[in-house]
Protein backbone atom coordinates (compact mmCIF):
# COMPACT_ATOMS: atom_id res chain seq x y z
CA UNK A 1 0.00 0.00 0.00
CA UNK A 2 2.90 1.99 1.12
CA UNK A 3 4.22 2.36 -2.41
CA UNK A 4 0.78 2.46 -4.28
CA UNK A 5 0.39 5.76 -2.50
CA UNK A 6 3.48 7.33 -2.74
CA UNK A 7 2.89 6.03 -6.55
CA UNK A 8 -0.58 7.91 -7.05
CA UNK A 9 0.22 11.09 -4.68
CA UNK A 10 3.82 11.73 -5.98
CA UNK A 11 3.27 11.40 -9.88
CA UNK A 12 -0.35 12.57 -9.51
CA UNK A 13 -2.06 9.35 -10.90
CA UNK A 14 -5.73 8.47 -10.88
CA UNK A 15 -6.35 6.68 -7.65
CA UNK A 16 -8.88 4.42 -10.68
CA UNK A 17 -4.98 3.30 -12.00
CA UNK A 18 -5.07 0.73 -9.75
CA UNK A 19 -8.12 -0.69 -10.81
CA UNK A 20 -6.59 -1.08 -14.23
CA UNK A 21 -6.15 -4.74 -15.44
CA UNK A 22 -2.44 -3.33 -16.77
CA UNK A 23 -1.33 -2.35 -13.45
CA UNK A 24 -3.11 -5.49 -11.66
CA UNK A 25 -0.93 -7.59 -14.05
CA UNK A 26 2.57 -5.85 -13.82
CA UNK A 27 2.27 -6.34 -9.84
CA UNK A 28 1.55 -9.85 -10.73
CA UNK A 29 4.07 -10.40 -12.79
CA UNK A 30 6.78 -8.53 -10.02
CA UNK A 31 5.37 -10.84 -7.64
CA UNK A 32 3.74 -14.15 -8.86
CA UNK A 33 2.42 -14.99 -5.38
CA UNK A 34 0.37 -11.86 -5.47
CA UNK A 35 -3.43 -12.85 -5.81
CA UNK A 36 -5.89 -10.21 -7.60
CA UNK A 37 -7.32 -9.92 -2.95
CA UNK A 38 -4.05 -8.87 -2.52
CA UNK A 39 -3.60 -5.88 -4.69
CA UNK A 40 -6.15 -2.98 -2.85
CA UNK A 41 -8.74 -1.80 -4.83
CA UNK A 42 -9.12 2.48 -5.43
CA UNK A 43 -12.10 2.40 -3.12
CA UNK A 44 -9.01 1.30 -0.31
CA UNK A 45 -6.48 3.35 -2.01
CA UNK A 46 -8.82 6.25 -1.55
CA UNK A 47 -9.29 6.08 1.82
CA UNK A 48 -6.25 5.23 2.71
CA UNK A 49 -4.82 8.22 1.21
CA UNK A 50 -7.54 10.61 3.01
CA UNK A 51 -6.26 8.82 6.10
CA UNK A 52 -3.10 9.61 5.61
CA UNK A 53 -3.90 13.31 4.80
CA UNK A 54 -6.05 13.56 8.03
CA UNK A 55 -3.10 12.35 10.14
CA UNK A 56 -0.50 14.83 8.55
CA UNK A 57 -3.49 17.73 8.75
CA UNK A 58 -3.42 16.66 12.50
CA UNK A 59 0.17 16.66 13.49
CA UNK A 60 0.08 20.25 11.20
CA UNK A 61 -1.87 21.46 13.86
CA UNK A 62 -0.45 19.62 17.32
CA UNK A 63 2.60 21.55 16.24
CA UNK A 64 1.03 24.66 15.05
CA UNK A 65 -0.11 24.66 18.73
CA UNK A 66 2.98 24.61 20.68
CA UNK A 67 4.58 27.42 18.19
CA UNK A 68 5.40 30.47 20.20
CA UNK A 69 6.05 32.63 16.71
CA UNK A 70 3.90 34.72 14.64
CA UNK A 71 2.28 32.21 11.44
CA UNK A 72 2.48 33.92 8.17
CA UNK A 73 1.10 32.41 5.05
CA UNK A 74 1.24 32.85 1.56
CA UNK A 75 -1.44 32.31 -0.78
CA UNK A 76 -2.17 31.99 -4.44
CA UNK A 77 -5.40 31.35 -6.51
CA UNK A 78 -5.38 29.60 -9.87
CA UNK A 79 -7.87 28.11 -12.23
CA UNK A 80 -7.22 23.92 -13.40
CA UNK A 81 -7.52 22.97 -16.94
CA UNK A 82 -11.37 22.37 -16.42
CA UNK A 83 -11.94 25.59 -15.23
CA UNK A 84 -11.94 24.69 -11.47
CA UNK A 85 -10.72 27.91 -9.00
CA UNK A 86 -8.78 26.66 -6.17
CA UNK A 87 -6.52 28.62 -3.67
CA UNK A 88 -3.47 27.16 -1.59
CA UNK A 89 -2.48 28.49 1.67
CA UNK A 90 1.14 27.96 2.90
CA UNK A 91 2.22 28.50 6.56
CA UNK A 92 5.61 29.88 7.65
CA UNK A 93 6.67 30.27 11.27
CA UNK A 94 9.68 29.71 13.55
CA UNK A 95 10.38 27.06 15.43
CA UNK A 96 12.51 26.73 18.38
CA UNK A 97 12.94 24.25 21.33
CA UNK A 98 11.75 25.70 24.50
CA UNK A 99 14.47 25.30 26.44
CA UNK A 100 16.68 26.76 23.15
CA UNK A 101 15.22 29.53 21.83
CA UNK A 102 18.04 30.64 19.44
CA UNK A 103 18.57 27.27 17.97
CA UNK A 104 15.37 27.66 16.02
CA UNK A 105 14.68 27.19 12.41
CA UNK A 106 12.22 28.52 9.63
CA UNK A 107 8.99 26.10 9.21
CA UNK A 108 6.42 25.58 5.94
CA UNK A 109 3.35 24.03 5.94
CA UNK A 110 0.86 23.35 3.60
CA UNK A 111 -2.40 24.27 5.16
CA UNK A 112 -5.10 24.24 2.33
CA UNK A 113 -5.50 23.92 -1.57
CA UNK A 114 -8.93 24.55 -1.44
CA UNK A 115 -11.43 24.45 -4.28
CA UNK A 116 -13.04 28.01 -4.15
CA UNK A 117 -17.21 27.97 -4.54
CA UNK A 118 -17.66 30.35 -6.88
CA UNK A 119 -15.45 33.02 -8.40
CA UNK A 120 -11.87 34.37 -7.43
CA UNK A 121 -13.54 37.44 -5.23
CA UNK A 122 -11.27 39.11 -2.19
CA UNK A 123 -14.52 37.61 0.19
CA UNK A 124 -14.54 33.86 -0.97
CA UNK A 125 -10.64 33.85 -0.45
CA UNK A 126 -11.09 35.49 2.82
CA UNK A 127 -13.51 32.71 4.26
CA UNK A 128 -11.17 30.41 2.89
CA UNK A 129 -8.35 32.01 4.76
CA UNK A 130 -10.51 32.53 8.47
CA UNK A 131 -11.69 29.10 7.85
CA UNK A 132 -8.43 27.63 7.50
CA UNK A 133 -6.75 29.75 9.77
CA UNK A 134 -9.58 28.47 12.26
CA UNK A 135 -9.03 24.61 11.45
CA UNK A 136 -5.39 25.01 12.62
CA UNK A 137 -6.26 27.14 16.11
CA UNK A 138 -3.79 29.78 14.82
CA UNK A 139 -6.01 32.72 15.39
CA UNK A 140 -4.11 34.40 17.84
CA UNK A 141 -1.03 33.71 16.07
CA UNK A 142 -1.98 35.54 12.24
CA UNK A 143 1.60 37.68 11.55
CA UNK A 144 1.75 38.53 7.97
CA UNK A 145 0.01 37.59 4.83
CA UNK A 146 2.30 37.53 1.38
CA UNK A 147 0.19 37.19 -1.98
CA UNK A 148 0.13 38.64 -5.58
CA UNK A 149 -1.00 42.64 -6.02
CA UNK A 150 -4.28 41.29 -7.28
CA UNK A 151 -7.36 43.61 -5.68
CA UNK A 152 -9.14 40.70 -4.63
CA UNK A 153 -6.64 39.40 -2.04
CA UNK A 154 -6.55 42.91 -0.86
CA UNK A 155 -10.06 42.36 0.41
CA UNK A 156 -9.33 38.99 1.57
CA UNK A 157 -6.87 40.38 3.96
CA UNK A 158 -9.15 42.81 5.00
CA UNK A 159 -11.93 39.68 5.77
CA UNK A 160 -9.68 38.22 7.63
CA UNK A 161 -8.83 41.40 9.59
CA UNK A 162 -12.43 41.99 10.48
CA UNK A 163 -12.47 38.31 11.78
CA UNK A 164 -9.49 38.43 13.82
CA UNK A 165 -9.21 41.69 14.79
CA UNK A 166 -13.00 43.32 14.38
CA UNK A 167 -11.70 46.55 16.21
CA UNK A 168 -8.72 46.91 14.29
CA UNK A 169 -6.74 48.16 17.16
CA UNK A 170 -4.40 45.29 16.81
CA UNK A 171 -4.47 44.18 13.45
CA UNK A 172 -4.11 46.16 10.53
CA UNK A 173 -4.60 44.45 7.47
CA UNK A 174 -2.54 47.33 5.49
CA UNK A 175 0.58 46.47 7.74
CA UNK A 176 -0.06 42.96 7.45
CA UNK A 177 0.19 42.69 3.97
CA UNK A 178 3.20 41.94 1.91
CA UNK A 179 3.34 42.53 -2.03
Amino acid sequence: MDYIVELIVTEDEAIQLVDKGSFRRLLQYLRPSLSDKDIPHHTKTRDEILERARLAVECVKEKLKHVDSKVSMTFDSWTSLTSDPFLSITAHYIDSPADKPHEWELRTEQLAFAPIDGNHSGSNIGRILIDTIDNYGIRNKVGWFTADNATNNDTAIQTVAANIDPTAEEWDPVEHRVR
